[in-house]
């Protein structure tokens, strides 16, 4: 049964390190800005692998909104 509570959230399981933290007083309200720093505060180290995937990402949307003005290109290029 015990295995059972620490499953269900607010068991251990759920829990990232083992130590008992009291965050009840010393917690900061969270803000856009606050979580946008920790954000980047936590992708700094794979800033490169961030960039490489959105440039891969609108190279890929760029190549799927021009593939339909090419292929017709393509298709009625005799009958002009």
């Amino acid at each position: 049964m015990e295995f059972v509570q620490n499953v269900f959230p607010g068991g251990n399981w759920w829990r990232l390190s083992s130590e008992d933290v009291d965050i009840g007083a010393t917690a900061k309200p969270v803000t856009v800005v606050r979580a946008l720093h920790k954000m980047w505060e936590l992708i700094t180290d794979d800033g490169f692998l961030i960039f490489s995937a959105f440039t891969a990402l609108i190279v890929t949307a760029l190549s799927e909104i021009s593939i339909p003005h090419y292929l017709t290109a393509s298709i009625f290029f005799g009958t002009k």
